[in-house]
């Protein structure tokens, strides 16, 4: 049987699917990986996987070349690559300021080599009011920022406190 595993980074594959997909290739299943090359797509390969690269389109990029006249929502959720995608989409959010929800795992921004400060920081500066999202409902993130620093994982609303055009 062909399996295909996609996922948003060779990284991501490798540091989480492996042992899934020694597995399947164990049992003699041919095993496909769909997501964009970085610098772990090589050991996907030599561990006998057949990979296929997708191309990443920054936010602006997309939003430019479709012709979008507004974004009011973003949804985030890449693993620990959320500073990259913001500023590939510096410009969406500075015209348009548009509510950004976003999954966050302090482990994974650390292991990309961000920090949590750097990247609340960024939001702060564009004038975002953050809330947390704790057992379904949504507190203040700065009033609350150990308790979030204590979390593995965690979904952030920022909220613009000025709108775009």
């Amino acid at each position: 049987m062909r399996i295909a595993i996609v996922l948003n980074t060779s990284w991501n594959i490798y540091n989480f699917r492996m042992n899934f997909i020694d597995s399947l290739r164990a049992q003699g299943h041919e095993v496909h990986t769909v997501a964009p090359v970085d610098d772990f797509t090589h050991f996907l390969t030599e561990a006998g996987c057949v990979h296929h690269p997708v191309r990443m389109a920054r936010l602006d990029k997309t939003v430019e070349s479709l012709s979008l006249a507004n974004i009011d929502f973003i949804k985030i959720d890449v693993e620990g690559f959320e500073p990259e995608v913001l500023l590939g989409g510096e410009t969406v959010i500075e015209k348009f300021h548009p509510w950004l929800y976003v999954e966050i795992t302090p482990a994974w921004l650390q292991g990309r080599g961000h920090s949590m400060e750097q990247f609340i920081g960024k939001l702060l500066a564009w004038n975002y009011e953050l809330l947390g999202e704790v057992d379904k409902e949504f507190i203040p993130y700065l009033k609350n920022e150990q308790l979030f620093r204590s979390l593995h994982q965690f979904n952030l609303l920022a909220k613009p406190l000025t709108f775009g055009e």
